[in-house]
């Protein structure tokens, strides 16, 4: 079979959204489909020769490096910084379908260039919305092939993180989906409170279907333990978003600790902060943005992990389930919703604000060495594997 993958996302990216399609790409290589991909972000030598079609409007690209300087304050009495705020101010309210609009013509153009090659599948992944309307296109001229769109993100009911200006294009969001819909074989959505904005802003479509995140238990589950430290490694990785994802709750606890436990332990935080900061502090240590093979390797080293749970909003990360297949136990910071999403995961402690902090004196002592045996990680992670949603996508198209 050959399929087509249109998603802005591929490494050396490192968001969720490059490893989700990537590693489907090679799943359907390792089942003998021919898979060609197009995408956008910083090129990789090995690019040609892996089918990896790589297009970008100039000097958009942006290099994956830690970024220890994100939180250097500007001075916000400046000229030049209160032009740069109300030009962005301006720019976000006119861009359209979402910030990578620059990269839809030259996505359009690639399609447009394989019009005549034969797919039998076709796969658009939003975000962005670009490359959805892009692999619609390709749908449009060759009304045979198999057309699947997969949603890592919402896209016009997305009102806590809204992807352009709904009040002005509201109206043209939902009217470009439903023609999307209408015309695809199969419309997936990672978890089920996007599954139910979307069935709810599109009822006449009956195509909707939640394949979840997935995750590749071998990348994350070692039978080999941490290295012997002087402190508890405690460690964060991943995103905090300013509304969203805030850490306000982590740093409360950690700095409520008693003094002498805190000395055995060693608070990590590693990634983007996204309008959110992190204090200064002995407890708690901030090492930037990191790429994701040193991710894989944090995650690894931890003796426990922290979570923090989104405020209200359909988006759920994905690294739920990669913190799952590490098998260790989890400090999980609940927000205000005080919903978890580690009920059926059995080494966790859930922590809101009436959680004490001997009790997660007590969580980390206890449990500082343990860890899930294999078999049960599989068991909780069942129909979330590499192999269980590959086949799925597979399976639409007939293979």
């Amino acid at each position: 079979m050959k399929i087509l993958i249109i998603n802005f996302h591929y490494p050396p990216s490192t968001t969720a959204h490059s490893y989700r399609w990537s590693l489907l790409r090679d799943y359907f290589l390792q089942h003998n489909h021919s898979v060609d991909y197009i995408c956008g972000g910083q090129p990789s030598e090995y690019d040609e020769e892996n089918s990896i079609c790589r297009i970008n409007f100039p000097y958009t690209i942006k290099k994956n490096y830690v970024d220890l300087t994100q939180d250097i304050p500007i001075k916000k009495n400046s000229i030049k910084s209160k032009f740069i705020s109300l030009s962005k101010y301006i720019y976000r309210k006119f861009f359209w379908p979402d910030g990578l609009w620059h990269w839809l013509p030259f996505a359009l153009h690639e399609v447009y260039k394989r019009r005549k090659v034969k797919y039998d599948l076709i796969i658009g992944y939003s975000p962005t919305f670009s490359a959805i309307i892009a692999s619609y296109f390709y749908k449009k001229i060759n009304d045979q092939v198999k057309f699947i769109v997969d949603f890592g993100d919402p896209f016009s009911v997305s009102t806590e993180m809204p992807v352009n200006n709904y009040w002005l294009y509201g109206k043209l969001n939902h009217w470009v989906e439903n023609k999307i819909f209408n015309s695809a074989d199969l419309v997936s959505f990672t978890n089920e409170a996007t599954y139910n904005l979307y069935k709810s802003a599109h009822p006449d479509i009956s195509n909707f279907l939640v394949i979840p995140h997935l995750v590749n238990i071998d990348d994350f589950y070692t039978i080999s333990e941490p290295k012997p430290s002087e402190k508890y490694k405690i460690g964060y990785v991943g995103a905090f978003h300013k509304g969203v994802r805030e850490p306000n709750l982590v740093i409360e606890k950690i700095l409520s600790l008693q003094d002498l436990f805190a000395s055995k332990c060693q608070f990590n935080f590693y990634g983007p902060l996204n309008g959110v900061s992190l204090p200064e502090s002995e407890r708690l240590k901030y090492h930037g943005v990191v790429e994701r093979h040193e991710a894989l390797g944090l995650m690894k080293s931890f003796n426990i992990i922290i979570n923090v749970e989104n405020e209200s909003c359909p988006m759920s990360p994905s690294k739920i389930y990669e913190c799952m297949a590490t098998g260790k136990p989890i400090l999980n910071f609940l927000s205000s919703t005080r919903l978890s999403s580690f009920n059926n995961y059995p080494l966790v402690l859930n922590i809101d604000e009436d959680t004490h902090s001997s009790q997660i004196e007590k969580f980390i002592i206890d449990n500082v060495n343990n860890k899930l045996p294999r078999k049960i990680v599989d068991e909780i992670l069942t129909g979330k594997t590499l192999s269980s949603i590959g086949d799925q996508y597979l399976n639409l198209a007939g293979d």
